[in-house]
């Protein structure tokens, strides 16, 4: 045996959290790692524990002095001690470890639960935490993560609804953390540090939790939490959900996980770490720290930016005043506010037509000024693209109404209704007369803008569908009640028919008209008067 790789007794065999048949995968997502690196020095010595990527025990491993594992599946234990050979690989639960301070920092952003296996004896959450804290030495770090049974991610996505994973056996004692923050908080004697999304294993983005209680209405911060909160199904639309949940203060609470860094107290931490897809297929990691009310400072941390994002000389980021174009076109929707509609519209597309930067400047990338000006969010885009004004004008107009589609909110027009006709209108405004040629070339347009600068500018959808299964079972009542109004006039139609054919009028008028009509057909039939 790797004189390196102890057993201590719990392991299971034939297992693997690290490359899991059944169940999550191990902790991965690429704003951990920078975040870790901040909190470890060149001689820390750190112990992980619980399964994480091998991207990130890679990293950990050329920042520290020296890398302990802790893991539950005999497989991974051999897999890691022949991948990390100058470290300790303990395998086992955590109930047979023997808790001496012995590490600077602890790492446990994979959380509790899978520091057991089913022999184990298993301690509660709170044990389990004060285990945890006794393996790190006086002055040391405990970085741990905790899910939310109620958070965001468990309350827009519908895909984690299916069959219970081969790791849900039955538990003598519960593991599961006290439910809501502030009975966690409680417990654990500290704020919570970072609230992470879109979930505990896989995190894009995280978000301290200070920024959060404070400036939640900050339109940069809004939207960069809604681009992270993107579940493939959904129960309700994420991104509006989400901007809601923000604005009302719950974007702390109802974070789908929260990083706790206890113990020694960490200076000069990144506000929001954020990931957005980069050059090469590889993710693009970018520090944001606020300044001051509309002030940000960015900063590239690890990657490459994606072509057509163009990040040099753009470390002092300013946030217009005011709301999102597309939030203000949605709510002046929900009202049937039509009056208020067509004007924004209008106001934009004129506002549009003199923008150099027209292609990245869509609704949902511009801010509507307190004077009822317009400003581009994030103008860190530089597009060798250039296309006439009205095309431009109807692919933005035309992203805008798909996305208004696919949010599933009532509008002044049918449920049926297909983004060209709602673009019609809204451009009509703005004096541009759409053709079928003109929404082609917009089509084109948009694909172009999206294969050069990724996902952040997608291509519309042809056929939107509602997101969310509350947004879809809205859309189908509202189908269900056009159709009953339709079968109403056609039922009235052939009532009011019906009488008309039946009073004295019509028939006096028939009489009167029928010897013409017998006149007139008489007369086609004689040759030469056919014509």
């Amino acid at each position: 045996m790797n004189e390196r790789l102890s057993l201590v007794g719990g392991e299971i065999l034939e297992w693997s959290d690290l490359d899991p048949v059944s169940g999550p995968a191990a902790m991965s997502g690429p704003v951990a790692v920078p975040l870790l690196r901040s909190l470890i020095g060149g001689s820390d010595r750190v112990l992980v524990a619980g399964p994480h990527h091998l991207d990130v025990l890679t990293a950990l491993g050329a920042s520290a002095g020296g890398l302990d594992l802790l893991v539950r599946s005999a497989d991974d234990a051999t897999a890691l001690a022949g991948k990390f050979p100058d470290a300790q690989v303990i395998c086992g639960g955590l109930d047979r470890v023997e808790a001496k301070p012995e590490y600077d920092v602890v790492i446990a952003l994979d959380g509790i639960t899978r520091l057991y296996g089913p022999d184990s004896n298993e301690l509660t959450w709170q044990q389990s935490v004060e285990t945890l804290r006794r393996l790190v030495k006086p002055g040391g770090r405990l970085i741990l993560a905790v899910s939310n049974n109620l958070g965001l991610d468990e309350l827009i996505s519908a895909a984690n609804t299916g069959l219970p994973t081969d790791d849900a056996w039955p538990r003598l004692v519960s593991a599961e953390p006290p439910s809501g923050l502030a009975n966690l908080e409680k417990a654990l004697g500290h704020k919570a540090s970072y609230a992470v999304y879109p979930s505990t294993t896989q995190p894009h983005l995280t978000v301290s939790a200070s920024l959060l209680t404070d400036h939640a209405d900050d339109p940069l911060l809004q939207a960069t939490i809604a681009t992270a909160m993107d579940p493939a199904e959904a129960f309700t639309d994420p991104r509006h959900t989400v901007r809601d949940v923000l604005t009302n203060g719950l974007g702390l609470p109802l974070a789908p996980a929260w990083w706790f860094i206890l113990g020694a107290e960490a200076t000069g931490l990144p506000a929001v770490l954020a990931a957005e897809p980069g050059a090469d297929d590889q993710p693009l990691v970018v520090s944001l720290d606020r300044q001051d009310e509309r002030r940000w400072a960015r900063r590239v941390v690890s990657g490459n930016p994606a072509p057509g994002r163009n990040l040099s000389g753009r470390n002092d980021v300013v946030v217009p005043p005011g709301a999102l174009l597309e939030d203000r076109l949605l709510a002046a929707c929900r009202v049937d506010d039509q009056e208020n509609l067509q004007a924004l519209a209008t106001a934009y597309v004129r506002w549009l037509a003199g923008q150099q930067q027209a292609l990245i400047a869509v609704p949902d990338n511009v801010v509507v000024t307190p004077d009822n000006g317009f400003a581009v969010l994030d103008p860190a885009w530089q597009l060798k693209l250039s296309a006439d004004a009205k095309v431009v004008a109807v692919r933005n107009l035309t992203r805008y109404a798909v996305r208004q589609l696919a949010a599933g909110v009532r509008s002044p027009w049918p449920a049926g209704a297909r983004p060209e006709e709602l673009v019609a209108r809204l451009a009509a405004g703005a004096g541009i007369e759409c053709d079928q040629a003109l929404f082609e070339a917009a089509a084109k347009l948009d694909a172009e803008v999206a294969a050069e600068t990724g996902p952040r500018f997608a291509p519309a959808a042809e056929i939107p569908v509602p997101q969310g299964l509350r947004e879809a079972a809205a859309a189908i009542t509202r189908l269900s009640a056009e159709i009953e109004d339709l079968r109403s006039q056609v039922s009235w139609l052939e009532v009011t028919v019906n009488r008309i054919r039946g009073s004295r009028t019509y028939r006096v008028g028939g009489m009167v008209l029928r010897p013409a009509s017998k006149l007139r057909a008489l007369t086609r039939r004689i040759p030469g008067k056919g014509a």
